[in-house]
């Protein structure tokens, strides 16, 4: 069973490895598998960061811990971003990933948050949409990475 909690600094390591290799191995529809592209998504997603951004009162980072180890990341921006949404590759298609969204919702409705909104990957945008979601446009995140902005009444 899938037990989501607020993220401790003591997880940054994990947080870390959980989203390099989500954007490493699932990402291939955005990265077409190109290592320059993948090294520049995942310069910034190192322990230290995730640390930093733990502690930051403007984001809630959550965990999923499956199998007593974290195989999913989640976090918000306040006022209204879904900032992130990454499961571990081996633990894909295990109701993670979407128990996580749940959580970043709801802690955006918590927060006074009326209509969220996130940037989707090519890979995770159908999960979005599937969630209700709604495409607000398309952008270029940065030189070779397109992503949907999307919203969401909450």
């Amino acid at each position: 069973m899938v037990e989501i909690r607020k993220a401790q600094v003591s997880d940054a390591r994990q947080c870390s490895e959980v989203l390099c290799s989500s954007i490493r191995e699932l990402c291939s529809a955005d990265h077409n598998d190109d290592e320059q592209l993948i090294l520049k998504w995942i310069d910034n997603k190192t322990e230290e960061n995730f640390r930093k951004w733990i502690l930051d009162e403007s984001t809630q980072f959550f965990v999923a811990e499956f199998e007593e180890k974290i195989r999913g990341v989640g976090a918000i921006n306040l006022p209204d971003e879904v900032a992130l949404n990454y499961v571990s590759p081996k633990f894909r298609y295990k109701g993670i990933s979407r128990a996580i969204l749940v959580v970043l919702e709801n802690a955006l409705i918590e927060s006074g948050c009326c209509k969220g909104r996130l940037t989707s990957t090519i890979t995770a945008h159908k999960f979005y949409q599937a969630s209700g979601w709604a495409d607000v446009k398309m952008m270029h995140s940065w030189p070779g990475l397109d992503a949907h902005v999307m919203e969401k009444k909450l």
